[in-house]
This record gives structure tokens, sequence and C-alpha cells, in this order.
């Protein structure tokens, strides 16, 4: 796995590659948490991913729920792969209507 993160004045982008999964929970979870210390806005790019599981969505969720509570935001960009697209679905973390402000599992489509 490779994570870089991208700051540029108050916005970051975090880039994942590879296996995104509870093996590396804790260098996901750090290169996040480093990247939202830094700006107010971080966007996740996972495009580059092979491999996604539950962890790294129930991850994901946590840390944008710490975002918010930080006054804080985090977005996934716009280019998913298909894997994460069919697991967070099959998962149920995709969703249509969404209650929570800028709510990562928002399906676009």
């Amino acid at each position: 796995m490779r994570l870089k993160i991208e700051l540029n004045d108050n916005s970051g982008i975090l880039h994942m590659e590879g296996d995104l999964t509870v093996h590396q929970a804790d260098n996901i979870k750090s290169a996040l948490m480093r990247a939202l210390n830094s700006v107010d806005m971080v966007i996740v790019d996972i495009k580059e991913s092979s491999e996604i599981d539950l962890a790294c969505l129930q991850l994901l969720c946590s840390v944008h729920r710490t975002a918010t509570s930080m006054g804080k935001k985090i977005a996934l960009s716009e280019h998913c792969p298909q894997p994460f697209k069919e697991i967070s679905a099959l998962a149920g973390f995709q969703r249509s209507t969404c209650y929570t402000d800028g709510c990562l599992w928002k399906s676009q489509e």
C-alpha cells in the first residue's frame, strides 16, 4: 500500500494505492488524521486501490464523523473503483438520501 498526501493551502488530497484492508487500517487512519490535522478539507483518492474491505469502509465513516466534529470536511474523489462501489453497496453503505452533511455514502448516480 502507498499513501501520498498533497496539501494545497487549506485543502489536500490523500492518494491511497494498493490494498485498503484491515491489515492496513492503522496506516490509513494515521494518514487520514495527519491530513485532517493539516487542512480543513481532505479529498480521498482511492482510484488506484486494488482491494477494499469492510474495515476500510468503517474507518472512512469513522474519520468522516471525526472530521465533522472538528469542523472539517472529508470527501471521496469522483473516480471510485468498481470494487469500492460493489463492497460499499453490498455492505449497505451506499444510499440515495443522507441526513449527515457531506455524507460519504450518498450515491452520485
